[in-house]
């Protein structure tokens, strides 16, 4: 049995301070003494293995193909509107995935997230559609990544076996006891960071050049950026996360006060919620950095596709998304205006709703990690969306009928079908924006225990 089994080896040099990069630990070699001690066979990480390989693969495929199903039915009559939303769920993918991705010890946990990014370069083509070849180069993209993350797991799965750990630092000079599982893993790994000359790297670079062609600059080169923190240490990047969520924080919330569409505002306050989202991955398992992070990203996508829905269902009945023509609407539609109004006071974070939970959680925790700086200017942001969420309020409310726009006095509700299911769509987000709140801490738990 031990012939099957790699040596744990372990000495005199624990003092030494050791790179947290994988391809360095993977060619170390170390002269120390050696020590016949092998952990439990299976991985020593919380999570199941059949869970991680799930959510790492299978539920990426079924999510980006079933995507352009969902959206196209409730929303076909308007898609030009719902790409805003893929850009936003694009962009949140790919920072956060790889970003939590590089703060992880676990190689299943750093494949699971990293597969979150990646199934935000996959949303690029679904956004290109069938002008530029979108479609056809994302299900090109998504065969090379099923092939370049199965065999990743594949890897783990099979050290895992030998050694009883999957922690990234275990990993150090497996080349000197296995060369073709070392090799098998870094080609892995370099395809899937997307280095030349192997697949991953065709796949992104069709992929990035039908979104520039379709004008999605600002979307690929995120895809781009992302792309290269695949290959940082978590340390190297810690000063600029938090920098990275001060100016996310600050400049999201300020152009969106300025802006004068509803859809623009939105998509701006959304990069201002991923600075809070930020505060969760620096704070990192302790303090429950992770579970506040991921307990405050559901409430915010049930707020914000709230908050969609009702944009779209005022577009479809107006033909306007200006924040000035929403005047007076709780004269013709008391139920849209109140649904609209909870959904963005509680992106504000505003008691007792949802959104005043889920920040207060992540606050707290930034606040116990010593993240003082970085919690005062969440809070002062929080403040500014507040700000200009009850601007768009008071116009909702508003009974004067000077202030009451032509588009509202004009306004009849739409009998289309596919109404109904944005309406229905609306109701589920408006109730999950207000009521979970009230049990922060049973989720929590829930999402500690599972995800950690």
């Amino acid at each position: 049995m031990d012939s099957v089994l790699y040596i744990r080896e372990e000495g005199n040099q624990k003092g030494k301070k050791m790179s947290s990069s994988f391809f360095y630990h993977l060619g170390a070699v170390r002269d120390e003494s050696l020590m016949h001690e092998v952990r439990n066979p299976l991985f020593d990480s919380d999570s199941p293995t059949p869970v991680v390989a799930f959510l790492s693969v299978t539920s990426k495929v079924a999510a980006s193909a079933s995507a352009t199903r969902i959206f196209d039915i409730p929303f076909y009559f308007s898609s030009n509107e719902w790409h805003l939303l893929l850009e936003i769920l694009a962009i949140l993918s790919m920072i956060l995935g790889n970003l939590i991705a590089i703060t992880q010890t676990s190689m299943k946990r750093m494949l699971a997230y990293s597969s979150i990014g990646q199934i935000g370069y996959v949303i690029i083509g679904i956004i290109v559609g069938d002008s530029n070849d979108g479609y056809a180069s994302m299900i090109t993209y998504m065969l090379f990544y099923i092939s370049m993350n199965l065999g990743t797991f594949a890897c783990i799965v099979l050290f895992g076996l030998r050694t009883g750990t999957d922690n990234i630092r275990d990993y150090a000079g497996l080349y000197t006891k296995d060369p073709f599982l070392a090799l098998s893993s870094a080609l892995c790994l370099l395809s899937l960071g997307g280095l030349p000359p192997l697949a991953g790297f065709f796949g992104k670079l069709h992929l990035f050049w039908c979104g520039w062609q379709a004008g999605l600059y600002f979307l690929v080169s995120i895809g781009l950026l992302t792309s290269v923190i695949f290959f940082f240490s978590p340390n190297e990047w810690h000063l600029l996360l938090e920098i990275l969520a001060i100016l996310s924080m600050i400049l999201g919330n300020l152009i969106a006060i300025t802006q004068t569409s509803m859809k623009r505002m939105l998509a701006y306050s959304s990069i201002g919620q991923i600075g809070y989202v930020i505060i969760g991955i620096i704070v990192g398992d302790s303090n429950d950095g992770y579970a506040s992070m991921i307990t405050y990203m559901l409430f915010y996508i049930s707020m914000n596709l709230g908050t969609f829905a009702c944009i779209v269902l005022f577009g479809l009945r107006t033909g306007t998304d200006n924040i000035r023509d929403y005047a007076g609407l709780y004269t013709k539609d008391p139920f849209l205006a109140l649904s609209s109004a909870l959904c963005l006071l509680s992106l504000g974070g505003l008691p007792p709703l949802a959104g005043f939970f889920g920040k207060l959680h992540l606050f707290w925790c930034g606040w116990q990690a010593g993240l003082y700086f970085l919690v005062s200017i969440g809070l002062l942001t929080s403040v500014v969306s507040i700000y200009y969420y009850l601007k768009i309020i008071k116009l909702l409310m508003t009974g004067r009928n000077q202030e009451i726009t032509p588009y509202v006095r004009n306004y009849r509700r739409s009998p289309l079908r596919s109404n109904n299911s944005i309406e229905l769509s609306m109701t589920v987000c408006v109730i999950a924006s207000t009521i979970p709140g009230i049990s922060m801490n049973p989720i929590l738990a829930i999402a500690q225990d599972t995800l950690f």
